[in-house]
C-alpha cells in the first residue's frame, strides 16, 4: 500500500530553507494534493473497483475536497492498484447545449489529445476510442480508469455516449472503468436512471455510490494536519514538509503542527454550534484556518509557535457561517465511505 513513512530528514543545515517566491508555496495557493484519510480510504476503495471493473461514484457538497481526491487517486492508482494502467482525469464543463461533437471534443482536449479539435463528431469519437485502446495496449494492460470531477454535469445523453465507447473498446479487449466525483445531484441522476429502468447506465457507470466525508472528528483533522508535518514535501525533492517550511527551528526542536489539532477542533466546533449548523467541516475552510495561521505566524522563532490566540481569529476570517458549509444541503441516501479501509467495505 501507500508509503506513509514519516521519518524526518537530517539536513546538513537543518534552518536553511530552499529559497522560493513564497506565494508559490502550495500552502498558499491551494495547488496541493495530501494523503488526507479520506483520500487513503478512498484509494482502497477504488483499488478494490479497479481489480474488479466496477465503476463508482462518490458525491459530496462542494468544497469537501473531491477534486484533491480526484488528482490523488490519479497519482497513486498506477502505483498501488492497477499498476501500469492509464489514468485519466477529465474535468467536466457545462455546455447549455450539450452536442455529441462538444462533448468528444471536450474529452479529447482532456486528455491532451493534439488533434482534439480536428474534424466533425465521427471522428473525433474514433478519435478518442482509438486514444484509450492504444493507451491500454502500449503498457500491455486491458484497462484504463477514467475520472470524472464535476460529475453531475453529465447529462443522460453523454452517459449515452460513454456507453457506446465502452462497448466499443470491450469488442477490443479493454475495459474502461470509471470513477465520478460530483456534488449530490449526481445521486439524484442515478436515481432518474434507475426509475428508467437503465441498469445499462448505472451498473457500466454508477455501480455503487458512496458519500466523501468532510472533516468530521478530530481524528480527521489530526490526520489532515500531520500531512502537513510529514506526507508533505515543497519544492519536491527538497524534503521540506510544509510545517518544516515554515517553521524550521520549532520542527527541529521537535514540534509539529499536529499537535494544535485538539486546540483547533474546539475552536471549529464552537464555531459551528454558534451558527446553529451541522454536519463535517469542508476541506475548504479548514485549509483556509491552517493557510490564515501560517501567513500570521510563520516569522515566529518560538518554540513552539505561540499559536493559541491565532486559532479563533483564523475561523473567524473564513467567514465559517456565512459559508453555510454546505452541511446541510439535503439528505443523502448514499453509503458514506468507511474511513476504516479495507475492501471487504466496498464488497458489501
Amino acid at each position: 500500500m501507500l508509503d506513509t513513512d514519516t521519518h524526518d530528514p537530517a539536513p546538513e543545515d537543518a534552518f536553511a530553507r530552499p529559497r522560493i517566491d513564497e506565494e508559490t508555496h502550495p500552502v498558499f495557493n491551494g495547488l496541493f494534493v495530501l494523503p488526507t484519510r479520506a483520500c487513503l480510504a478512498l484509494l482502497d476503495y477504488i483499488i478494490f473497483f479497479v481489480a474488479m471493473r466496477m465503476s463508482a461514484a462518490f458525491v459530496a457538497p462542494p468544497r469537501y475536497g473531491k477534486t484533491m481526491a480526484g488528482e490523488f487517486i490519479k497519482i497513486h492508482i498506477p502505483k498501488e492498484g492497477a499498476k501500469g494502467a492509464r489514468v485519466y482525469k477529465i474535468d467536466m464543463a457545462y455546455y447549455k447545449h450539450s452536442t455529441k461533437n462538444n462533448f468528444f471534443e471536450h474529452l479529447l482536449k482532456q486528455v491532451k489529445h493534439a488533434l482534439w479539435n480536428e474534424g466533425k463528431h465521427a471522428a473525433k469519437v474514433d478519435r478518442f476510442k482509438a486514444f484509450l485502446i492504444d493507451a491500454a495496449r502500449a503498457n500491455k494492460v486491458t484497462r484504463v480508469v477514467l475520472l470524472f470531477d464535476e460529475a453531475q454535469l453529465l447529462t443522460i445523453e453523454d452517459f449515452e455516449w460513454l456507453k457506446e465507447v465502452h462497448n466499443e473498446l470491450e469488442k477490443e479487449h479493454v475495459k474502461m472503468i470509471t470513477f465520478l466525483f460530483g456534488q449530490r445531484e449526481l445521486e439524484a441522476r442515478r436515481e432518474v436512471l434507475k426509475d428508467l429502468n437503465r441498469p445499462d447506465i448505472t451498473a457500466r457507470f454508477m455501480f455503487k455510490i458512496f458519500n466523501f466525508p468532510g472533516i468530521d472528528s478530530e481524528d480527521d483533522l489530526q490526520v489532515l494536519m500531520d500531512c502537513y508535518d510529514h506526507e508533505s514535501e515543497f519544492p519536491e525533492g527538497s524534503g521540506w514538509s510544509y510545517t518544516r517550511f515554515f517553521w524550521p527551528a520549532a520542527f527541529e526542536a521537535g514540534w509539529r503542527l499536529s499537535s494544535e489539532a485538539n486546540t483547533l477542533w474546539k475552536h471549529l466546533t464552537a464555531a459551528r454550534s454558534k451558527a446553529g449548523l451541522r454536519g463535517p467541516f469542508t476541506m475548504e475552510i479548514v485549509v483556509r484556518v491552517i493557510e490564515y495561521v501560517v501567513r500570521s505566524a510563520q516569522s515566529m522563532e518560538s518554540k513552539p509557535p505561540a499559536l493559541a490566540e491565532l486559532w479563533p481569529d483564523a475561523v473567524e476570517s473564513t467567514y465559517y457561517a456565512d459559508a453555510g458549509q454546505h452541511s446541510e444541503a439535503g439528505e443523502s441516501a448514499a453509503e458514506t465511505l468507511a474511513l476504516t479501509c479495507g475492501v471487504e467495505h466496498a464488497a458489501e
